[in-house]
């Protein structure tokens, strides 16, 4: 009886650790799947914002890069991260 019961113990355990890595794979699969479509649609965004910001071409995307070009704004509104970065002149949506 012992015997039956450790077999189908074994048996059960290798099935359930074998079908939650299978969910996992396929979850991590699907969120990245969501993760590179964001990504995607944010940066698309973000390209297209530029012309607003005064940013027209890639010669002038580069040189809003260049050292020293970066502000730092307080942001007193929240309490959570008290420092928000961005390229001159985008740092006021």
């Amino acid at each position: 009886m012992v015997t039956s019961i450790l077999i189908v113990a074994v048996v059960v355990s290798i099935y359930t650790i074998l079908g939650g890595l299978r969910a996992v794979v396929v979850t991590e699969t699907v969120n990245t799947g969501f993760l590179l479509v964001g990504a995607i649609i944010i940066t698309v965004y973000a390209l297209l914002a530029l012309p607003a910001h005064g940013i027209h071409s890639i010669a002038e995307l580069s040189r809003s890069r260049e050292a020293g070009s970066v502000e730092y704004v307080a942001n007193t509104q929240s309490r959570g991260i008290e420092l928000v970065c961005g390229f001159s002149g985008l740092t006021q949506f």
